[in-house]
């Protein structure tokens, strides 16, 4: 991602296509099978892509800011002749500092949303049983990079990033119960999908240069949390079993858990150089812990007495894992004029 700099600049794009523009090379004998209500397979109806960008200085020499914006419409129609609607819509924005000689900063934001009316249709999913899905994901994330010393130099990282985004079926929720027929082909609704992935990241690492030594070290941590929800339309799923119509009900009750992973690392390792020998290593240390929360989903609105109500308590790191990543390695320039090296290298990896 740019960042701007002293020279102001931008630009702009636009693309367009329809299904006139779009080739169709399915064969004859494929037309019947494979054509659809078009008689040429899948049809590309609507491509559009188009947005831009500008960047330039604030403070010339000092401060700098970079944003752009794009979106694409890409719109399909399926074997069936069912839409598929699909878009993408991107914005991104960066600022970047020189506090002094010394130290400099950036803040980065983006937003990413992929929304799409129509996912999943084909011939076993027709219109009201596709999904309408919706984010948006945002991240903001904020560097800072200074030099200490000659010899001493750090960069430090934060980053919180959401992963919101909710699969909903066009058929509604209420009055609606999912179906699907002997066919396979489902009917009237389908299933609500909800989930939240926020995750919440910092690092740091630093270089330090004494003498013949180069020594690299630093540290990181990230905490993510997937949160997901599942209700059926109507809290039921009907299967019809058979052509006779034999048809088989099951309730269902809606679906919530919450899980999260936490990850911390450190890490050290020294670069030797010595004429012909170079000598290298370093160890890492990884530590990773997975929970749950408390859940409580309430009984089944129509079946109580089939489906209660049900809690489940919380379970604290209920899987831990540790290790230690040891690295080693050596290097020898052989002969007067060095262009042969010998190398040899150890790595333990979990």
């Amino acid at each position: 991602m740019m960042s701007g700099t002293n020279t102001p600049r931008g630009s702009a794009r636009y693309y367009y296509e329809n299904k006139d523009l779009q080739g169709n090379n399915l064969p004859d004998d494929l037309v019947e099978d494979l054509g659809g209500v078009s008689g040429k397979g899948n049809r590309l109806t609507k491509y559009a892509d188009y947005g831009g960008e500008v960047g330039g200085p604030i403070v010339r020499n000092k401060w700098w800011a970079w944003g752009s914006y794009g979106r694409t419409d890409v719109d399909i129609q399926t074997l069936d002749g069912f839409p598929d609607k699909t878009t993408l819509e991107d914005i991104g924005a960066k600022t970047q500092a020189a506090f002094n000689s010394s130290w400099r900063g950036n803040f980065t934001f983006f937003s990413g949303n992929k929304k799409k009316d129509g996912r999943g249709a084909g011939p076993f999913n027709p219109p009201e049983t596709t999904f309408i899905q919706n984010g948006p994901s945002k991240m903001y994330k904020a560097e800072v990079n200074g030099v200490l010393s000659n010899s001493l130099f750090v960069t430090a990282r934060g980053a919180h990033v959401n992963g919101p985004f909710t699969l909903t079926p066009k058929g509604g929720l209420e009055g609606k119960q999912v179906f699907i027929d002997a066919d396979g082909v489902y009917h009237n609704s389908n299933v609500f999908s909800g989930n939240d992935r926020p995750q919440i990241v910092f690092n740091g690492d630093g270089n330090w240069f004494r003498g013949n030594h180069e020594v690299r070290f630093g540290a990181s941590l990230r905490n993510y949390t997937d949160d997901q929800t599942t209700r059926y339309a109507g809290d039921f799923l009907s299967i019809q079993l058979n052509a006779a119509g034999t048809t088989l009900a099951i309730p269902i009750r809606p679906y919530h858990q919450v899980n999260r992973a936490f990850y911390t690392s450190l890490y050290v390792g020294d670069t030797l150089s010595l004429d012909r020998l170079t000598l290298n290593g370093s160890l890492r240390f990884d530590r990773a812990t997975s929970s749950v929360d408390a859940i409580t989903v309430q009984a089944h609105p129509v079946v109580p007495d089939v489906l209660p109500g049900v809690s489940a308590p919380a379970v604290k790191n209920a899987v831990v894992w540790n290790t230690l990543s040891p690295r080693a390695g050596v290097t020898f320039a052989l002969g007067a004029d060095r262009k042969t090296v010998a190398r040899a290298s150890y790595s333990a990896l979990a």
